[in-house]
């Protein structure tokens, strides 16, 4: 199954978004360059992380690093909080990590740790940034006093290295021997490990990416259509006309009448 790489997270660099899904949650594997915090509420659920299956229960937590391929799936009706957040909300936490990831992701937190979280967050539906930041921090000592560190996957390491180049440069023309030279791949062998890892090509998954911020840009600025083209590396209106409809069905005006008027942000984001 192909993994997704999710990147219409574009513009919350600084923030953390916290949902709370009711509903039977099935999602697809996919990746991102945020961190993912889960806790059940009502029903347990299995996540798959890096190929790795396993149940997560009421009273348990789990914990996904960035780029990490993971996917949930429950069987019934199911009430979970999720948070998903950049690194650079809790950098002492991922400069202690740095290059690592848990050999499981899914552990059990203490009952005060979950207790914060419920009064502090579940409680009221809302948080404030220090609240959150201290539940996070939390949580995270409690996964790293259950769970044993180990280096990160190959795959992890390739897709950091490929999408933070193209977040960096996205505006420029970036081809694979650019990419290759920056991480110190050959560029074959970087082409044949690009279509393993996201299941599609470069120039597809730059495409996405790129429509994933013109997208955002879109939505959330007053940016022209040209403005947009060329920040987001389109090269023209015409290819990024052409891409952007391939990708989304619509054309960059049609996506912007259409979801600019309805747009709702389906979970409480902050910025810090």
């Amino acid at each position: 199954m192909k993994t997704r790489i999710q990147s219409q997270n574009f513009g919350t660099e600084r923030a953390v978004r916290f949902q709370m899904h009711h509903k039977r949650y099935i999602y697809p594997i996919h990746m991102h360059q945020y961190a993912e915090l889960v806790i059940p509420i009502e029903e347990p659920l299995d996540i798959t992380v890096d190929g790795n299956i396993e149940t997560l229960n009421v009273g348990q937590a789990a914990f996904v690093f960035p780029f990490q391929p993971h996917s949930y799936y429950s069987t019934k009706k199911n009430k979970l909080a999720m948070f998903v957040f950049s690194p650079s909300m809790i950098p002492d936490f991922f400069n202690q990590t740095s290059g690592k990831v848990g050999k499981g992701s899914v552990f059990i937190p203490k009952e005060s740790t979950l207790n914060m979280f419920r009064s502090r967050i579940f409680e009221k539906g809302d948080f404030e940034l220090f609240d959150i930041k201290g539940c996070i921090y939390l949580m995270l000592s409690d996964f790293l006093e259950n769970t044993e560190l180990c280096e990160g996957t190959q795959d992890s390491s390739i897709a950091v290295g490929v999408v933070d180049y193209i977040n960096k440069n996205i505006s420029e023309k970036i081809t694979l021997s650019d990419i290759a030279g920056a991480l110190g791949y050959n560029p074959n062998y970087l082409s044949q490990r690009i279509g393993e890892v996201f299941g599609i090509n470069l120039c597809s998954l730059l495409a996405n990416i790129r429509a994933d911020k013109a997208k955002y840009l879109l939505l959330e600025t007053t940016k022209t259509g040209l403005e947009i083209c060329y920040e987001c590396g389109f090269g023209s209106e015409r290819s990024f006309h052409r891409q952007f409809k391939d990708i989304t069905g619509s054309t960059p005006k049609e996506y912007r009448t259409k979801y600019r008027v309805s747009h709702i942000n389906h979970g409480i984001i902050k910025y810090f």
